[in-house]
C-alpha cells in the first residue's frame, strides 16, 4: 500500500493512498464469498453460487460496494499510521478508482490537530501554598474517627431529635396505592441523612415512639427513587424505637483500641502527619493546574471546532449516563435546571475551548522535550482502561490496533507526563501565608510588652 499526504488548508490534509492489485483481488473475492452467502439463486446453494452467476443476476456494481465496506475503513487505518496523520474528525473519502484489475485508489480529506506555538514556558512563575495542619485539622479527623466507634443506646422519656438513629415502619402511597418498595417493616433511619425527602426526616422531628405519623411529602422530580419521582406520598409512619449515638471518651483508651498507638497524643502526631502529607499532595497539584494555565494562556494555538464539539459532547454524555445511573430523566433534569440542551452546551463551551487548549500545549511540550511511551506504559495504560470498561486487555488492544486509536492512549500517558514535568521546568515561589505571620507578629508583640514591663 502507498499513501503520501497534501496539506490542503490549515489543519486540513489529503491522503491519497494506493492499494495493490493482488489486495483489491483477495478483498473483492471474500465479497463474492459473502454475497454468495445472503443471496437467493435457483439451481444453486448459499455460499457455492459462482462469481460469474452472481455478476449476472446483481452485477458488479454490488460486488465492489461490498468489498470496499471492508477495505476503506482497513487501509484509511493504515494508511494514517504509515503517514503520522493525527486526525481529530471523521475523514471525507472520495473513491477515485475501483477496479477488479486495477489498483483501489482513494482521497481522504481529513483535519488534523493544530501546531502549537509554545510560549517561554521555562519563564512561567508560580506560588506554592504554604502548608499548614491546625489544631481544628486534627480535631476534624479525631471526630470522624470517634463516629466510626460510636455506638448507639435506647433513648427513653424524650422525642425524635435530628441526629437521632430509629426504627420505623411506613407505608408510602401514590394516588392511593402503595408504590413498589413502599411498605417496609423495621426500617433503621438516621434522621437528618436526606435518605428520605428532607421533608419526611423533618416531620419526625418531635415525635415519641408508639407514636403513628402521617406525612406527605411532594417529592423532586429530579429523585434517586423513579417510583415516587415528581409525585405526591402519603406515608404512614409507626415510631418504634428511638437511639442515639453515644461517641467514645477521647483518651489513651481509645487510642488503644482505634489505632496502633498507645497514648492519644502519639494518635494525634499520626494524624496530622497524614493531614499534611494530604495537604501537600493537594498544593503540588495545585500548582500544577496553575502553571498549565500560564502555559495555555502564554501559548498560541487556533483550537478546532471540532475538538472543541467533541468535548462539549463528551460531558453531556457523561452528565446524562450519571443521571441515568442515578435513576433521574434528563428532560427532568432540563426543566428543574430552568435550561435547554443547546443553551446548556454553550454554556460549557467556553471551558471546553479552554481545556482543549491546555490539552494541545501539554502534547505540545511532550514532543518538544522528547517524552515518550514506553510498551510497559503503553499496555498499562490500556489494562486500566480495560478493567474500567469490563473489557479483556486482549480484546481492547486489538480494537485499538485495528481502528487506529492505540495512538489515543499513547497521547494520554505524553499528557501526564508532560504535566509531570511542569513543575521542573517552571520557577516555583513559597506563598506568604498572611494569617500565620499575623499570629507570629502578634505573638512577638505580647512577647515584647512582657519584657517591657
Amino acid at each position: 500500500m502507498k499513501a503520501t499526504v497534501e496539506e490542503l488548508k490549515k489543519n486540513q490534509v489529503l491522503l491519497k493512498v494506493e492499494v495493490p492489485i493482488d489486495n483489491v483481488k483477495a478483498s473483492i473475492g471474500k465479497a463474492y464469498r459473502r454475497i454468495s452467502e445472503k443471496i437467493n439463486i435457483q439451481g444453486f446453494r448459499r455460499g457455492k453460487i459462482p462469481p460469474r452467476i452472481i455478476d449476472a443476476h446483481i452485477g458488479k456494481g454490488p460486488v465492489l460496494q461490498e468489498a470496499l465496506q471492508e477495505m476503506l475503513p482497513h487501509y484509511y487505518v493504515e494508511a494514517i499510521k504509515t503517514t503520522g496523520v493525527k486526525p481529530i474528525a471523521k475523514p471525507e473519502i472520495e473513491v477515485v478508482q475501483i477496479k477488479e484489475d486495477e489498483p483501489l485508489l482513494f482521497n481522504a480529506k481529513v483535519e488534523v490537530k493544530p501546531k502549537v506555538e509554545l510560549g517561554d514556558y521555562e519563564k512561567i512563575e508560580v506560588k506554592k501554598k504554604t502548608v499548614n495542619v491546625s489544631k481544628e485539622d486534627v480535631d476534624q479527623q479525631l471526630e470522624s474517627l470517634q463516629n466510626r466507634f460510636a455506638r448507639l443506646e435506647a433513648v427513653k422519656g424524650r422525642s425524635i431529635k435530628k441526629g437521632d438513629f430509629v426504627l420505623i415502619n411506613y407505608e408510602g402511597k401514590v394516588g392511593g396505592k402503595v408504590y413498589d418498595g413502599g411498605s417496609v417493616q423495621d426500617y433503621f433511619l438516621e434522621v437528618g441523612s436526606n435518605i428520605f425527602p428532607p421533608e419526611f426526616e423533618e416531620k419526625l422531628v418531635g415525635a415519641r415512639t408508639g407514636e403513628i405519623l402521617d406525612i406527605v411529602v411532594d417529592v423532586p422530580k429530579l429523585y434517586y427513587q423513579t417510583e415516587i419521582a415528581g409525585n405526591r406520598v402519603n406515608y404512614k409512619v409507626l415510631v418504634k424505637e428511638i437511639k442515639r449515638k453515644v461517641l467514645p471518651e477521647l483518651n489513651d483508651k481509645f487510642a488503644k483500641e482505634t489505632s496502633e498507638f498507645e497514648s492519644l497524643k502519639d494518635l494525634r502526631a499520626d494524624l496530622k502527619k497524614n493531614i499534611r502529607k494530604l495537604k501537600e499532595k493537594e498544593a503540588e497539584a495545585q500548582v500544577k493546574i496553575d502553571i498549565l494555565d500560564q502555559l495555555a494562556n502564554i501559548s498560541k494555538v487556533e483550537v478546532p471546532e471540532v475538538m472543541v464539539e467533541e468535548r462539549v459532547t463528551e460531558k453531556i454524555e457523561d452528565l446524562k449516563e450519571r443521571l441515568k445511573i442515578a435513576g433521574l430523566n434528563w428532560e427532568d433534569y432540563l426543566e428543574q435546571a430552568k435550561t435547554a440542551e443547546e443553551d446548556l452546551k454553550k454554556s460549557l463551551r467556553e471551558d471546553a475551548e479552554k481545556n482543549t487548549k491546555k490539552r494541545l500545549a501539554l502534547e505540545a511540550l511532550a514532543e518538544k522535550e522528547g517524552l515518550e511511551v514506553s510498551p510497559e506504559e503503553l499496555d498499562n495504560e490500556i489494562r486500566i482502561t480495560a478493567q474500567r470498561e469490563g473489557k479483556s486487555f486482549g480484546e481492547l488492544k486489538k480494537d485499538a490496533e485495528d481502528k487506529g486509536y492505540l495512538d489515543a492512549f499513547k497521547e494520554d500517558i505524553l499528557a501526564k507526563k508532560a504535566l509531570d514535568l511542569l513543575p521542573e521546568k517552571a520557577k516555583i515561589v513559597k506563598d506568604i501565608d498572611k494569617d500565620k505571620v499575623k499570629k507570629e507578629e502578634k505573638t512577638k508583640e505580647k512577647e515584647a510588652k512582657k519584657s517591657a514591663k
